[in-house]
């Protein structure tokens, strides 16, 4: 759970300051979005939809979040719509 804080203070931080650099382990924005996305579909045991449409995601973030999905354990549905990376 307080992993879960940390990354959540993580990504607010993130927003406030350089969005193309997550300052702490100076990784690009991208990747830093896809680990995230990862992290959290892994290790939620109860998640079983995701809706990211509309969300601005560009094609790296899709392809790094498709990949991802293997290690999903009760996801069922995902919503991806409207993404500049499907076009």
């Amino acid at each position: 759970m307080e992993e879960m804080i940390e990354q959540r203070r993580s990504a607010i931080e993130l927003g406030k300051g350089n969005l193309d650099k997550h300052d702490e382990q100076n990784v690009p924005h991208a990747e830093y979005v896809i680990q995230c996305l990862n992290k959290f579909i892994r290790f939620n045991n109860k998640l079983q939809s995701l809706n990211l449409s509309n969300t601005g995601l560009n094609g790296q973030v899709l392809a790094g979040i498709i990949q991802g999905l293997r290690h999903a354990k009760s996801l069922l549905c995902i919503h991806l719509t409207s993404n500049p990376g499907l076009s």
